[in-house]
């Protein structure tokens, strides 16, 4: 402190205490400014790291979580398609991706579970990422409708040409959706379908692929169920 008033007197008895005041103001000021930005800083930082390590293990947690409930997943589905007589069947779920030039998000969907019969072929690898505008009027009417059933997938031969020919690649006859409906929005759908000339009942199956829905949509609530 002492050093200080000598430094004011020193500038004082040179310059004038207009000067001296002067200047003795404005070093205080930025000295204030460096300690103010210097904490700021150091909190700033702090805060950053405590976000960094929250995402980190939410992460975790959620990998955790995905990890436990695959097996749960994939045996009932597996029980579902052995009561439906289906051939194949698949859960099919949401997620964000890029957005295009002018900001608007892409919303894909990927086949993340599916079990097959003794025999009839894998496709879940075709369905990775696809671009939900592609199937958007398969989509939409799903979301009008609750339910879209077809005993033969030949009569949306015209009416739906796209939806026909990826399951006519897939050898798919019958062909039933059932919509995974969230807490709060849509997260997927849940596909079962026979090959050849195998035929689905919409009345023997609707009912178990219903509760097949109900306990997969619980399983993949992760966010509602932890909180």
């Amino acid at each position: 402190m002492s050093e200080i008033i000598q430094v004011f007197s020193a500038l004082a008895t040179q310059y004038g205490e207009g000067y001296a005041v002067t200047l003795f103001l404005l070093g205080t000021i930025i000295f204030i400014i460096y300690k103010i930005v210097k904490n700021s800083s150091t909190t700033i930082t702090k805060y950053i790291e405590h976000k960094l390590f929250e995402s980190e293990e939410k992460h975790k947690k959620a990998a955790c979580h995905r990890k436990n409930i695959t097996p749960e997943i994939r045996n009932t589905l597996s029980n579902m398609a052995n009561e439906c007589n289906c051939d194949r069947a698949i859960l099919f779920e949401y997620s964000n991706g890029n957005s295009n030039l002018i900001g608007l998000p892409f919303l894909y969907l990927s086949a993340t579970c599916e079990v097959l019969t003794a025999g009839t072929s894998s496709v879940a690898t075709q369905y990775q990422r696809m671009n939900t505008s592609i199937l958007a009027q398969t989509l939409e009417e799903m979301e009008d409708k609750g339910v879209l059933f077809y005993e033969n997938i030949k009569t949306i031969q015209t009416t739906n040409p796209l939806l026909y020919h990826i399951l006519n690649l897939d050898n798919v006859h019958s062909a039933l959706f059932y919509p995974l409906v969230g807490f709060d929005n849509s997260i997927g759908f849940l596909l079962i379908t026979t090959v050849n000339d195998n035929i689905l009942i919409k009345q023997d199956s609707l009912p178990r692929v219903a509760m097949t829905a109900q306990k997969i949509m619980f399983l993949l609530n992760y966010n509602k169920i932890n909180e």
